[in-house]
């Protein structure tokens, strides 16, 4: 599917996953992965045809599948991952706050439980965390949210090794946060 967009492959897709999620019984340490794939593409249909029902069973899933994880398990993090993103499409599609402020539980969690020596992926979360706080502003317009913005922006930047291909993108919000702070001050009159 990726390669042409074939919804003909997506379905097929969705219907192979489905089967062996029927065959792999409860409990099998291989379920949260499966549980994934089948959600990944439910998530793709729901990109390409917008059906509401798409990003509901690919939300289910998702939170199975990082239910199912401890941080211990090899793919914990990547779960999580999923599990933030599909909460942010929630957000961006229904716009309830409770979807954002569950990424942003997530992000926070994990940057509190994440190996502190793996920069690029501590990184990572922090910029997660800045845009969630970003858009909780932009919603909110609460001043701590343009606090949380700063403070996880200038962290992604601290944490985000020179050379590495994304300190553009963590310049970039950081300068973004600075700009959203700018603005609002100018707003109140301060």
């Amino acid at each position: 599917y990726d390669k042409r967009g074939n919804t003909r492959h997506l379905q097929t897709a969705i219907h192979l996953a489905t089967r062996c999620l029927d065959l792999t019984p409860n409990g099998h340490p291989s379920l949260p992965h499966y549980q994934q794939r089948l959600a990944t593409s439910f998530r793709e249909r729901y990109l390409k045809m917008g059906s509401l029902f798409d990003l509901g069973v690919a939300f289910i899933l998702r939170k199975a599948a990082a239910g199912a994880t401890t941080p211990s398990h090899p793919y914990f993090w990547w779960h999580q991952s999923s599990l933030r993103n599909i909460y942010m499409d929630r957000f961006n599609r229904l716009g309830h706050l409770s979807d954002l402020e569950a990424a942003l539980a997530i992000a926070k969690n994990a940057i509190n439980l994440h190996p502190k020596d793996n920069r690029v992926e501590v990184a990572w979360w922090y910029q997660c965390l800045a845009i969630s706080h970003d858009l909780r502003f932009t919603r909110l317009q609460e001043p701590q949210d343009l606090e949380g913005e700063m403070v996880a922006s200038q962290a992604a930047l601290d944490a985000t090794p020179p050379g590495d291909p994304d300190l553009p993108s963590r310049q970039n919000q950081l300068g973004k946060a600075y700009s959203n702070q700018y603005k609002t001050f100018q707003r109140l009159g301060m």
